[in-house]
């Protein structure tokens, strides 16, 4: 059975060591618990509400602590007690005065690790379930803002914890957090509170990219907040709830947290080569709103990056995967993009070894062999990769059978300036003839890779 605790003026509902509810009286008065039931994992709480006078949230009612999520909680007010709000402190922030209505601000911080954000948490109450927070230097002069979900739903007060990004750093030491939600049609502030800035320092890109490091993920860390890359769209819906499309490729999960893109109709089974958020993480550990040091600190560096720093590359051939971080306002990462393929690295590579017949028939086999997804890994990423995208898509313009193998195949090695060209002669699996194709190999990202091929007299692509 659950215990109940008082101390303070606080009222605490706890099992097992884990805190589920704090009943906090506020200017409306005193709350005295007169019935506790637990059972058939509901709590159901009786309580009397002294004191009706006007003004103030009377009783905050917490919950939060438990590993397991906390129990569903349901008050009944004894006759003539008001009802009062749940607060669904799912941060397990401090509680904390609340008003009728709108958001309280609990703490405000500048970042000093990552100098780009502010984090402002606190509670809110408000239309939507939606704030606009926004940040402001000492002359008012807006500093950044962000609009976030907040809010407990259905009349209830809910926690929040928002990183606002900082479009340039504060030339003073002092600023303003802003938080407004939504009254008619129009933003209305509801809390403020003062904010110090620490030292100014610039975001720091200077990182250089390693291409010769391995980023080796495990299958659980091949996700996007819970949805796993490669998944069939009931697999995805198992994790992330009902998705919604317009194309019947293109899918969206839990209010555009997730987006998965599928390289053909989802019904027909086929399995997300991307997973795409703005919001949320992965589970490798990279996290919408981290800076650069937070990110190396858990992946390493990345073995491609952009020209300007602000798109990273984590590349895995072991798991035909690869993870690109974008950042944006204040150094902070604002997209993250798992897929099922990774393009050649950008960073200047030595040449490969030159192309002889061995080379040739392994990369021609291995190209043969492999799936839709790693067959990117193998092509160049110009022309020959826009046509394995059609391919992927069921152009049925280019779709067709397949007929050689590499095995039992004479292969002829000939330069042709930076590529190599691999004429094949086989027999067709298909018609039982002899037939011919010629690769044209290029070197990209340090290795050979095919760019093209004629058959019948005809390039593609």
């Amino acid at each position: 059975m659950a215990a109940v605790e008082r101390s303070g003026g606080m009222l605490t509902l706890s099992e097992g060591g884990a805190t589920y509810l704090i009943a906090a009286p506020g200017p409306a008065g005193a709350v005295t618990v007169t019935s506790l039931e637990w059972g058939q994992g509901v709590v159901h709480v009786g309580y009397r509400v002294a004191g009706e006078q006007p003004g103030g949230a009377g009783v905050a009612v917490l919950e939060g602590g438990s590993a397991s999520g906390a129990p569903p909680i349901v008050l009944n007010p004894e006759e003539g007690s008001r009802w009062i709000p749940l607060v669904l402190n799912t941060h397990g922030l401090p509680p904390a005065p609340l008003p009728d209505y709108g958001a309280a601000i609990t703490a405000a911080s500048h970042d000093l690790v990552c100098p780009g954000r502010v984090v402002v948490s606190g509670f809110a109450m408000v239309n939507e379930d939606v704030v606009l927070v926004r940040v402001r230097d000492a002359d008012g002069a807006p500093l950044g803002e962000v609009q976030s979900e907040a809010g407990g739903g259905r009349g209830n007060w809910g926690s929040f914890v928002i990183t606002v990004p900082l479009e340039r750093q504060p030339a003073g030491e002092s600023g303003t957090v802003e938080v407004l939600d939504i009254r008619g049609d129009d933003w209305v502030l509801s809390d403020s509170a003062s904010l110090s800035f620490g030292p100014d320092r610039e975001p720091a890109f200077a990182v250089e990219a390693d291409p010769g490091r391995a980023w080796e993920p495990k299958a659980e860390e091949l996700t996007v907040m819970g949805a796993p890359l490669r998944a069939t769209l009931p697999e995805l819906e198992a994790v992330r709830g009902k998705g919604s499309s317009f194309d019947g490729r293109t899918y969206v999960f839990g209010n555009d947290a997730v987006r998965a893109y599928f390289p053909y109709q989802a019904h027909l089974q086929a399995r997300a080569h991307r997973l795409v958020t703005t919001r949320g993480g992965t589970g490798a550990g990279a996290e919408v709103r981290q800076c650069a040091e937070e990110l190396i600190a858990r992946l390493g560096k990345p073995q491609a990056m952009a020209a300007d720093g602000r798109e990273w590359y984590y590349l895995s051939p072991a798991s035909h995967a690869a993870l690109a971080v974008r950042f944006g306002a204040g150094g902070l990462v604002s997209g993250l993009e798992l897929f099922s393929h990774y393009p050649a690295p950008e960073a200047d590579l030595p040449a490969p070894p030159a192309l002889d017949e061995a080379a040739a028939r392994d990369l021609l086999r291995r190209y043969r062999q492999a799936d839709w997804f790693e067959r990117a890994e193998l092509l160049t990423t110009g022309g020959a990769s826009a046509y394995w995208w059609k391919w992927m898509s069921m152009d049925p313009g280019i779709a067709v059978p397949e007929d050689w193998s590499v095995d039992g195949a004479r292969l002829a090695v000939e330069p042709a300036g930076e590529g190599t060209l691999v004429h094949m002669e086989y027999v067709s699996g298909v018609t039982g003839e002899e037939a011919t194709v010629t690769w044209r190999l290029e070197p990209a990202g340090g290795v050979w890779r095919i760019a093209a091929w004629q058959r019948d007299g005809r390039w593609e692509p």
